[in-house]
């Protein structure tokens, strides 16, 4: 008996390939911590010397989307809450100087 796959969300799509995902699907129950994992991942496989502004800017904000939305039920105790917090301003940062460098550059911004 085959056993039934999770729902997952439909990625990120890549704005410089449409036809390929920036960052490919992930479950759409995942916790924080597995949201972080999956986003860390595909940053650290390729994106992290990757200088298209687009797609940096795709990146960060499909990942404060996605941790907007992560349950936090795994996070207990006030250090875990603090590394959520500082998390969240660092990936919104993050946006915010890539969305600045898409404006200076004409691009699209949503």
């Amino acid at each position: 008996m085959a056993t039934a796959s999770k729902p997952t969300t439909t990625g990120i799509p890549d704005p410089d390939r449409p036809a390929l995902c920036l960052v490919y699907p992930w479950p759409v129950d995942a916790t924080f911590g597995e949201v972080v994992h999956h986003f860390l991942m595909t940053y650290v496989l390729g994106l992290q010397s990757d200088s298209s502004v687009a797609r940096q800017l795709a990146y960060f904000q499909g990942y404060q989307a996605a941790l907007a939305v992560a349950s936090t039920h795994e996070l207990t105790g006030a250090a875990a809450w603090q590394w959520h917090d500082e998390l969240l301003e660092c990936i919104a940062a993050g946006v915010a100087v890539f969305q600045e460098r898409a404006v200076a550059e004409g691009l699209a911004t949503s």
